[in-house]
């Protein structure tokens, strides 16, 4: 492998670029993910409901953003319990989280302090459902991660997971980056 010399683009002096016998420039490239690193920047979160027994059509975890900052949804994990029931991942129609349990965001970076510009409520009822985005079917006990790239929620837009049929031990988790 040859070496050419020439002078450090931030004029720091002499860099030397490793190239392949063909006159080929070599790199070393390290891929992270926008998850990745918006979690090195204390910008990921993860909400849980937490296990709960939950009513035919509620919602078990409703995630509202209410930052100017787009949230994109990295995955949403479902826990059935007692009934195997069909969950309803859908976009509210409705912007209000009023009802239920608050779900404080954890940091995902132990490293760093802060809290997300989100509000989530489990066993929540008071919003609309609006266009279904996955319908999953869960066995009884059974547990299912979706991934969810590409699900950008606005300022003031809301995911929620509802239960069709009433069960006991249900859970969802979101896992979400600014």
């Amino acid at each position: 492998m040859a070496r050419l010399q020439g002078t450090d683009p931030d004029g720091g002096g002499i860099n030397e670029q490793k190239v392949t016998k063909k006159g080929e420039a070599l790199v070393k490239a390290i891929v992270e993910t926008d998850f990745e690193s918006s979690s090195e920047d204390g910008l990921a979160f993860n909400w849980s409901s937490g296990i709960i027994n939950i009513d035919s059509g509620d919602t078990v975890l409703l995630l509202k953003n209410l930052s100017d900052t787009p949230l994109h949804i990295e995955s949403i994990a479902i826990n059935n319990g007692s009934t195997a029931s069909q969950y309803q991942v859908h976009l509210p129609t409705t912007e209000v989280t009023a009802t239920g349990t608050a779900v404080s965001g954890t940091i995902l970076n132990t490293g760093k302090s802060g809290s997300p510009d989100a509000t989530a409520k489990s066993d929540e009822t008071d919003n609309t459902q609006g266009d279904i985005i996955f319908t999953p079917m869960m066995a009884v006990d059974s547990d299912r991660t979706i991934n969810t790239v590409g699900l950008i929620l606005g300022k003031n837009k809301s995911v929620g997971i509802d239960v069709v049929e009433t069960t006991t031990e249900a859970g969802v988790t979101i896992r979400a980056h600014y």
